[in-house]
């Protein structure tokens, strides 16, 4: 879902996560359900910069 979503708006990893202000390699590990913790600032962040849903971001990151 992330992923498509920063495929869909032509973002690398490295560009998507310096607009939030978080490395690539944590983008990826978001991306690859590697990790849960995401505060509620960098999921708005995130659903902003890729026009998705807070919810569904929050649900994907929390059904690791």
């Amino acid at each position: 879902m992330i992923q498509k979503a920063r495929f869909n708006k032509n973002l690398t990893q490295k560009e998507l996560g310096e607009y939030i202000g978080i490395s690539q390699s944590y983008v990826s590990k978001i991306e690859n359900r590697k990790t849960k913790s995401l505060s509620v600032n960098k999921i708005l962040s995130l659903s902003l910069i890729l026009e998705l849903d807070p919810i569904e971001v929050f649900k994907f990151i929390a059904e690791l």
